[in-house]
């Protein structure tokens, strides 16, 4: 028997490196790491490195970005868990001022409306959770790591960066939780970000990078900026609203 909608929570899932904040998180928490000692140096600047390369490359990117991981698991492993909770609080302290200006008026706007926020992003899961509590949504999402006796033992799980990463994440999302598809939203600025607009009813492309625009302009997906980005979801959280009390009226 299908959950009848009205019992079903609302869901949006934000991307946030290029969407909620400029840059990358993961690299302001890799530089820390190595400054407060967490990792070693020469295997945090090596990961940074193979970021840095992705970011620029116009070919072989998905090997850099498999690299990348490939090198933060071994910069963490062996690292304490409270150690690089406590650097990842402090980056994200530091990063917060970062957030684009209509960042948290999204979030207030998502809020009000009754939607329940996840956070799905190719940082570390430490850091997404963090900025989660920070931001006082629901969950944070991230590459997982296998922690035994309090250490990250370097073994990744499903990073959200590589292909079929936020896929997994969503389908085992919808697996688990009350979901009503036609009112969820996935807000992000990337390809990789394409894998959650399928799952929803309200997909948003923000700024769209070279290989997003193509797609979001075929699919119909709806595509903003940062001035546009507000009032642009305050119309469809409306319509949305709109149609899913015209659906149920007795």
């Amino acid at each position: 028997m299908t959950a009848d909608p009205e019992d079903q929570a609302r869901h949006a899932f934000l991307d946030m490196d290029g969407t909620l904040l400029p840059g990358v998180l993961g690299m302001y928490y890799l530089r820390n790491l190595a400054v407060d000692g967490v990792c070693d140096r020469t295997a945090t600047e090596a990961c940074l490195g193979a970021i840095k390369r992705y970011a620029t490359a116009t070919s072989d990117r998905e090997h850099l970005h498999v690299e990348s991981y490939r090198l933060y698991s071994e910069a963490i492993r062996g690292v304490a868990f409270d150690r690089a909770w406590a650097t990842a609080r402090r980056t994200w302290n530091a990063c917060r001022s970062r957030l684009f200006p209509f960042a948290e008026e999204l979030i207030s706007l998502l809020k009000a409306n009754g939607y329940q926020i996840h956070l799905i992003s190719g940082n570390a899961d430490t850091i997404m959770t963090v900025a989660a509590l920070d931001l006082g949504v629901a969950s944070g999402h991230g590459v997982g790591t296998e922690i035994v006796d309090g250490r990250f033992t370097g073994r990744l799980a499903n990073p959200p960066g590589l292909p079929g990463g936020k896929e997994s994440i969503m389908r085992g999302f919808k697996a688990t939780e009350s979901f009503d598809h036609d009112s969820a939203v996935a807000i992000g600025n990337t390809v990789r970000d394409s894998e959650l607009f399928d799952h929803v009813g309200i997909a948003i492309a923000f700024e769209p990078d070279g290989e997003l625009r193509p797609v979001a302009a075929r699919r119909g997906w709806h595509i903003v900026d940062r001035v546009t980005i507000v009032p642009a979801c305050a119309r469809l959280l409306a319509g949305s609203s709109r149609a899913h009390t015209r659906n149920h009226t007795p």
